[in-house]
C-alpha cells in the first residue's frame, strides 16, 4: 500500500514512529539514560601495585617468555602505572569532604633522578640568531642562557637548565659540535629534550634592574667572552637595565643610551679581574721598606681614602628636581676655585658658600666665622666639622651647620672640597650634583697656562714639574672616586668649561634624572 493511501496520510506514519521512539525513550529515563557517558568503570582491585608483586614472584626464568613476562612487571614504567592506579582508586572511594585540597599532595612527587622528554619545533630564519648558549655538563649538553628578548626568549620554548637530546634527530658528542650545526643550519629545527623539573634552573630576580656602570667595558678586548658579537659596551656613567644574573660571570643587560642589548660582565667577574690586576702591579712594582712605610704613614691621614671602587651602582629615574649641594672635585691647581667662585659672583641668587671657621683673626668676618680655640675643640668633640687643616698656624674648617645655613636660603651650596669627603656628603640629606674637573693632557696644560699669562689672567707660569703633578693627580682621582662623579669636565678652556656646568645645572631642573635607590627608597 502506498503511503498516500494508509488512513492516516504519509506523514501521520512519519509523526508514529517519532511517538514510538518517544516512548522507547522515556521508558529508559530511569536507567540507561541516568548513566553518564563518563562514568568510569569500576576499579577490580585497589592493589594493582600489590597484584603485579605477586604475579611476578610466581614467575620463574625457565622459559624465555616468563623470563620476559617478569622484566615487563618487575620495570619501572609499569611499577609508576601501578602507583597511579591505586592512587586514583584510592581517591575515589574516600568521600570528596575528605579530599585535599592542595592538588600538588594529589601528584606523584618526581624523583631526583627522574626526567620527561619533550620535544619543541623552531623555524630558523637566516641571518637572525637564535639568542642561545649552551655548555657541557658531563655527558649532557645543557641550555646555558637564553638572551632576553631574543627569537627564542620570546617563543618561551627552550628554557635555561633542559638538556639538549638530540636536533634533528641528530646527537652530538659536546656543546661546541651542536652549537656550529645550529649556526650553520636554516629553516626547521626539531629539539628533543630532557627537562628534569626538580633541577630545572629559573633566572633570579632582579629587585633593583637599573644601575650605572663605574667603568668602560668593550667586548672585543674581553677574552673571557664566548663570542664578541654578544657583549654590549658602555661608558662610565651610563646606566643599563640588568634582565637577567642568573649567571655568575656575565649579565644580560640593555644600554639606555645606545639602546643595545646583550653581555655585560657581572659584578663578580670584575671584582675578580681588579683584583688580578692589583696583584700584578704589586709584583712588578716591588714595593720597597720605604714605600710600605709611606703608605702605612699615609692610611692614618684624612686624605688617604680606603674605600673600594665601585663596579655598579643600583640607581632609579626621578622627576627633575633641583640639586641641594654642588660639589667640585679635582686636584690642586686644576680650577675648581677657580669655577666656583666665578658660579657665586655671577650668580649670588642662586649659587652660595659655607662661611668657613678659623682661629685667625685678621681675616673678613663677613667670610668667615672667628672662633676662639676653645670653640673649635669643642666643635671637633662634637665632630660637626667636614673637613678641616691648619694653614701659617691657624684652624680653618668647615661645618655641616654652615652648609645647612645656605641651603635654607634656597641656595645651591657650592662645595670644592677634598674627595674624601664624599663619603659623608653624598647622602639623601644633601643629594649633591658630584663634578669632577678634570686636568687636559700636560702639552695642552702648559699651553693654557702659557696663554693666561700672555692675556695678563695670571702672573707666574707653573713649571713642568707642577703639571705633571697636576696630570698624575687628576688620573689617580678619576681612578679612585669615579663611583662619586655624576659628570666630568675636562677643564682645557675656562669658558667652555663654566658653561657647560652652568648648562648641566640648568638642565636638572628639566630632564630626569638617576639617583642611587637609596635616596628613592
Amino acid at each position: 500500500m502506498r503511503n498516500s493511501d494508509h488512513p492516516l496520510g504519509g506523514n501521520s506514519a512519519r509523526e508514529t514512529d517519532l511517538l514510538f521512539l518517544t516512548g522507547i525513550n522515556d521508558s529508559m529515563e530511569g536507567s540507561e539514560r541516568s548513566k553518564s557517558i563518563t562514568e568510569r568503570p569500576a576499579a577490580a582491585t585497589s592493589d594493582f601495585g600489590v597484584l603485579l608483586d605477586t604475579v611476578a614472584r610466581s614467575l620463574s626464568d625457565s622459559t624465555h617468555l616468563e623470563n620476559e613476562l617478569k622484566k615487563l612487571l618487575n620495570s619501572r614504567s609499569m611499577k609508576q602505572l601501578a602507583s597511579c592506579h591505586d592512587r586514583i582508586v584510592a581517591c575515589e572511594d574516600r568521600p570528596k569532604s575528605l579530599f585535599d585540597e592542595n592538588e600538588e599532595n594529589l601528584i606523584p612527587k618526581i624523583q631526583p633522578d627522574e626526567e620527561f622528554i619533550k620535544t619543541a619545533g623552531i623555524n630558523k630564519r637566516p641571518g637572525v640568531p637564535l639568542g642561545l648558549s649552551v655548555v657541557d655538563r658531563g655527558h649532557d649538553i645543557i641550555i646555558h642562557r637564553v638572551m632576553v628578548g631574543s627569537y627564542i626568549d620570546k617563543l618561551g620554548l627552550l628554557k635555561r637548565g633542559y638538556v639538549i637530546r638530540a636536533v634533528n634527530n641528530r646527537i652530538f658528542s659536546n656543546a661546541a659540535e651542536l652549537q656550529e650545526y645550529i649556526s650553520n643550519t636554516d629553516g626547521s629545527l626539531v629539539f628533543k629534550l630532557a627537562v628534569k623539573l626538580d633541577a630545572e634552573e629559573k633566572p633570579k630576580p632582579v629587585s633593583t634592574p637599573f644601575v650605572r656602570a663605574y667603568f668602560s667595558y668593550r667586548p672585543d678586548r674581553d677574552s673571557l667572552l664566548p663570542k664578541k658579537n654578544v657583549g654590549v659596551g658602555f661608558e662610565s656613567g651610563d646606566v643599563l637595565i640588568v634582565h637577567d644574573k642568573s649567571d655568575k660571570l656575565y649579565w644580560q643587560a640593555e644600554n639606555i643610551r645606545t639602546k643595545q642589548t646583550g653581555l655585560i660582565p657581572s659584578e663578580w667577574l670584575e671584582e675578580r679581574r681588579r683584583t688580578k690586576k692589583i696583584q700584578k702591579e704589586a709584583q712588578r712594582r716591588q714595593i720597597t721598606k720605604e714605600t710600605t712605610e709611606r703608605i702605612f704613614s699615609a692610611s692614618k691621614s684624612q686624605e688617604f681614602d680606603r674605600c673600594d671602587c665601585q663596579i655598579y651602582e643600583s640607581v632609579a629615574r626621578m622627576p627633575p628636581f633641583k640639586r641641594k649641594m654642588l660639589i667640585l672635585i679635582g686636584a690642586i691647581g686644576v680650577g675648581r676655585e677657580a669655577i666656583a667662585k666665578r658660579l657665586i659672583t655671577t650668580h649670588p641668587e642662586r649659587f652660595g658658600r659655607p662661611r668657613p671657621d678659623t682661629t685667625r683673626q685678621d681675616v673678613s668676618k663677613d667670610k668667615y666665622n672667628i672662633r676662639s680655640l676653645e670653640e673649635i675643640n669643642d666643635a671637633l668633640a662634637q665632630k660637626e666639622f667636614i673637613e678641616y687643616g691648619n694653614y701659617d698656624g691657624h684652624f680653618f674648617g668647615t661645618r655641616m651647620k654652615s652648609i645647612q645655613d645656605v641651603i635654607s636660603q634656597n641656595k645651591i651650596c657650592v662645595l670644592d672640597t677634598n674627595p674624601w669627603t664624599l663619603r659623608y656628603l653624598k647622602t639623601p640629606q644633601f643629594m649633591p650634583y658630584v663634578v669632577f674637573i678634570k686636568s687636559p693632557s700636560f702639552d695642552t696644560l702648559k699651553a693654557k697656562q702659557r696663554s693666561q699669562v700672555e692675556n695678563g689672567w695670571s702672573e707666574v707660569e707653573q713649571d713642568d714639574s707642577e703639571c705633571r703633578r697636576i696630570v698624575l693627580e687628576s688620573e689617580r682621582l678619576s681612578k679612585e672616586y669615579a663611583h662619586y662623579f655624576d659628570s666630568s669636565l675636562v677643564n682645557d678652556n675656562f669658558d667652555e668649561t663654566f658653561q657647560k656646568l652652568l648648562s648641566e645645572i640648568d638642565r636638572l631642573s628639566v630632564d630626569h634624572q638617576w639617583v642611587p635607590v637609596s635616596w628613592v627608597f
